[in-house]
Protein backbone atom coordinates (compact mmCIF):
# COMPACT_ATOMS: atom_id res chain seq x y z
CA UNK A 1 0.00 0.00 0.00
CA UNK A 2 0.95 3.51 -0.52
CA UNK A 3 2.79 5.46 2.00
CA UNK A 4 0.39 8.08 3.61
CA UNK A 5 2.95 11.08 3.02
CA UNK A 6 3.11 9.81 -0.54
CA UNK A 7 -0.92 9.88 -0.75
CA UNK A 8 -0.60 13.48 0.89
CA UNK A 9 2.06 14.57 -1.72
CA UNK A 10 0.01 13.43 -4.35
CA UNK A 11 -3.02 15.29 -3.27
CA UNK A 12 -1.40 18.39 -3.85
CA UNK A 13 -0.84 18.05 -7.53
CA UNK A 14 -4.87 17.20 -8.18
CA UNK A 15 -7.04 19.57 -9.75
CA UNK A 16 -10.26 21.32 -8.17
CA UNK A 17 -12.67 18.83 -9.49
CA UNK A 18 -9.86 15.76 -8.73
CA UNK A 19 -10.01 16.98 -5.07
CA UNK A 20 -13.82 17.69 -5.10
CA UNK A 21 -14.14 13.88 -6.08
CA UNK A 22 -11.39 12.49 -3.50
CA UNK A 23 -13.64 14.61 -1.11
CA UNK A 24 -16.63 13.46 -1.86
CA UNK A 25 -14.84 9.60 -1.54
CA UNK A 26 -13.69 10.36 1.61
CA UNK A 27 -17.02 11.79 3.08
CA UNK A 28 -18.69 8.39 1.39
CA UNK A 29 -15.97 6.03 3.21
CA UNK A 30 -16.50 7.48 7.04
CA UNK A 31 -20.33 7.52 6.12
CA UNK A 32 -19.74 3.93 5.72
CA UNK A 33 -17.34 3.24 8.68
CA UNK A 34 -19.66 5.04 11.15
CA UNK A 35 -22.47 2.75 9.59
CA UNK A 36 -19.96 0.02 10.35
CA UNK A 37 -19.02 1.07 13.56
CA UNK A 38 -23.17 1.71 14.48
CA UNK A 39 -24.18 -1.98 13.35
CA UNK A 40 -21.59 -3.80 14.61
CA UNK A 41 -22.19 -1.58 18.24
CA UNK A 42 -25.85 -2.72 17.59
CA UNK A 43 -25.21 -6.13 17.07
CA UNK A 44 -23.05 -7.10 20.47
CA UNK A 45 -26.08 -5.12 22.41
CA UNK A 46 -28.58 -7.37 20.40
CA UNK A 47 -25.78 -10.21 21.42
CA UNK A 48 -25.86 -9.17 25.39
CA UNK A 49 -29.36 -9.14 25.37
CA UNK A 50 -30.00 -12.64 23.80
CA UNK A 51 -27.15 -13.83 26.73
CA UNK A 52 -29.16 -12.29 29.00
CA UNK A 53 -32.55 -13.94 28.26
CA UNK A 54 -30.91 -17.05 28.32
CA UNK A 55 -29.74 -16.79 31.97
CA UNK A 56 -32.60 -15.67 32.65
CA UNK A 57 -34.73 -18.45 31.00
CA UNK A 58 -35.98 -20.81 34.23
CA UNK A 59 -35.38 -18.30 36.63
CA UNK A 60 -38.53 -17.11 38.80
CA UNK A 61 -38.53 -13.60 39.94
CA UNK A 62 -37.15 -14.56 43.22
CA UNK A 63 -34.52 -16.67 42.00
CA UNK A 64 -33.29 -13.57 40.64
CA UNK A 65 -33.59 -11.58 43.51
CA UNK A 66 -31.86 -13.67 45.65
CA UNK A 67 -29.16 -13.75 42.58
CA UNK A 68 -29.46 -9.84 43.22
CA UNK A 69 -29.22 -9.89 46.72
CA UNK A 70 -25.78 -12.10 46.82
CA UNK A 71 -24.08 -10.17 44.32
CA UNK A 72 -24.40 -7.05 46.55
CA UNK A 73 -23.44 -8.73 49.67
CA UNK A 74 -20.58 -10.88 48.79
CA UNK A 75 -17.01 -8.81 48.73
CA UNK A 76 -14.38 -10.08 46.45
CA UNK A 77 -10.99 -8.83 47.05
CA UNK A 78 -9.45 -7.84 43.39
CA UNK A 79 -6.08 -9.04 44.70
CA UNK A 80 -7.69 -12.41 45.27
CA UNK A 81 -8.30 -12.69 41.76
CA UNK A 82 -4.74 -13.08 41.00
CA UNK A 83 -4.96 -16.42 41.89
CA UNK A 84 -7.46 -17.32 38.54
CA UNK A 85 -4.73 -15.63 36.04
CA UNK A 86 -3.74 -18.83 34.69
CA UNK A 87 -7.28 -19.43 33.30
CA UNK A 88 -6.25 -16.59 31.04
CA UNK A 89 -3.66 -18.53 29.11
CA UNK A 90 -5.88 -21.63 28.76
CA UNK A 91 -7.42 -22.19 25.19
CA UNK A 92 -10.92 -20.80 25.30
CA UNK A 93 -12.83 -24.10 24.76
CA UNK A 94 -11.38 -25.14 27.63
CA UNK A 95 -11.91 -22.45 30.06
Amino acid sequence: MTDLQEILHSVEKLSLDDLETLRQRIEERQRRLQTSEIQDAQARVAALHEALEAFREGLSEADLQEIVRAMNVEYVNPEELKRFDWLDELPEDER
